[in-house]
This record gives structure tokens, C-alpha cells and sequence, in this order.
């Protein structure tokens, strides 16, 4: 599946999972939705992946097949993280 478009995206169009990013685990539903709103719909996996029981874990194994892995949170990137992702009349 690492050659084929196969991970939804927030726009709805499909992807190649090494052409995609993936948001934090463990991020409660109201941070996914600011996420939504402000991320680079084309560039992010749709998180809609968390609603489905093993959905998150099979995203994350094609992901790892194309060299990728999901974001993640540490006290140093945070700020720059967020800042991935604002939308441009916030910079």
C-alpha cells in the first residue's frame, strides 16, 4: 500500500503515505477540529482515522513501510510545530 495512494487526507482526496503527515496520538476531538481547521488540508491525514478501531495503527504501519511516522510533541517542538501548520494570515 506504500506505493499507492491509500491515506485519506483532510481535503478527501487520497495519497501516498510517504507524501503525508499524521497528527499527534492522543489529541482529544476539539484539538482535532482546530487541527482541521487551520492545517494544509492537502498535506494532512484525515482524522477522521481515529474513529475507526484499528484504523490509526494501519496508517501508521504504511507510514512506517515509506519511512515516515506520525507527529509527535516534545516540550522543544511544540511551538514550532503549531507554527507548521497556522493558517498563513497568522504568521
Amino acid at each position: 500500500m506504500r506505493f499507492r495512494p491509500s491515506v485519506p487526507l483532510i481535503d478527501g482526496e487520497l495519497e501516498l503515505p510517504a507524501a503525508v503527515r499524521l497528527h499527534p496520538p492522543g489529541l482529544p476531538d476539539e484539538a482535532l477540529r482546530l487541527w482541521s481547521d487551520v492545517a494544509e488540508a492537502g498535506n494532512w491525514i484525515d482524522h477522521g482515522i481515529e474513529r475507526q478501531k484499528d484504523r490509526r495503527a494501519r496508517v501508521e504501519r504504511y507510514l512506517a513501510e515509506a519511512g515516515g511516522q506520525a507527529a509527535h510533541w516534545t516540550s522543544g517542538s511544540r511551538r514550532r510545530s503549531w507554527t507548521a501548520f497556522r493558517r498563513p494570515e497568522w504568521r
